[in-house]
């Protein structure tokens, strides 16, 4: 029962918390000690300048295993820093990137939107002028008096109702 209430405590945002605190602070703990630890072995090393060949060589084959590992943790306390900062410039990257995207595709929908008007419009005059030369499309307007011009306005009615058809087509 008093179990029951813990574990639910430790459930989400409290977990996640102690899990990031611990993965930021516990391998920095472990690089400082790393180094403090090859310090005492430097200062180790100094003592020994006047010792025997042979201890000097075995003194200095255990201090190249613990140099390989302090450097790694010097890289690893400088790295950090730099590592920190390019991702929060990458952060800020993606974030504007991400607002220019969005503004982007608004735009592009605006302008949908605005093709597919213009499309309804020629559509609209098209029909008006078929309503208006019923069989013979041109010829009867030509003999009405509306002469040539009048034939080549449904001309190009009939090509911008065919372009716009194809660039902006319903959905």
């Amino acid at each position: 029962m008093a179990g029951e209430g813990f574990e639910a405590g430790w459930t989400g945002s409290k977990a996640k918390a102690v899990l990031s605190f611990a993965q930021g602070v516990v391998p920095l703990v472990i690089a400082v000690a790393v180094l403090l630890i090859f310090w005492g072995l430097v200062k180790s090393m100094m003592g020994l300048t006047k010792a025997p060949e042979l201890e000097w060589n075995r003194a200095a084959y255990l201090f190249s295993g613990v140099e390989a590992i302090a450097y790694a943790a010097a890289g690893f306390l400088f790295g950090r820093e730099v590592h920190r900062q390019r991702a929060e410039q990458a952060e800020q990257r993606a974030g504007s990137e991400q607002q220019r995207a969005s503004e982007a595709e608004k735009k592009a929908t605006e302008e949908t939107t605005k093709g597919q008007t213009l499309r309804r419009v020629i559509e609209a005059k098209k029909s008006t002028r078929l309503e208006r030369a019923p069989d013979m499309e041109g010829l009867e307007s030509f003999q009405a008096g509306g002469g040539p011009a009048q034939a080549a306005g449904q001309s190009d009615i009939d090509e911008l109702s065919r372009v716009s058809s194809e660039l902006f087509p319903y959905n």
